[in-house]
């Protein structure tokens, strides 16, 4: 109960698909994902922007806040290196969760990408998802 999720979209447009709902109200949740389908673009900018400000308003001291960047890949990845910094400074960590088959370079960039955001890299796949998404869940800043 003491968990609270939104949910960032950052295709075509960014939207907040769900702010500061408790974990208890997964239907809400689940709902509000089975909704969204993706659109063209990527605003990978506005979206990590907008993911960071909800992460600071809704900061829990001594909790996981964590930001999961859900992503196939394809965007300008310097744009955001810069932001991960910034955002692990204050102390909020990003995750990112690859989907897709990518380049090797591009598997580099995304793990350096979490890394410079404090947070965890995996390549996510069916038989991994839900291991991966646990240990998100329970992770502590490193």
């Amino acid at each position: 109960p003491e968990d609270q999720i939104s949910v960032v979209v950052y295709s075509s447009d960014t939207r907040v698909l769900v702010e500061a709902v408790s974990a208890l109200r997964k239907e809400e949740i689940l709902d509000a994902l089975n909704k969204f389908g993706g659109a063209g673009g990527t605003k990978s900018k506005t979206g990590l922007r907008t993911a960071y400000g909800l992460a600071k308003d809704y900061y829990i001291s001594g909790g996981n806040n964590r930001i999961i960047m859900a992503t196939d890949g394809y965007f300008e990845i310097e744009d955001v290196y810069r932001m991960a910094d910034r955002i692990s400074e204050n102390r909020i960590a990003l995750s990112v969760f690859s989907f897709g088959k990518l380049t090797e370079t591009r598997t580099l960039q995304l793990e350096e990408l979490a890394e410079r955001g404090n947070g965890n890299y995996f390549n996510i796949t069916r038989s991994n998802i839900e291991s991966a998404l646990l240990k998100e869940a329970k992770a502590v800043r490193k």
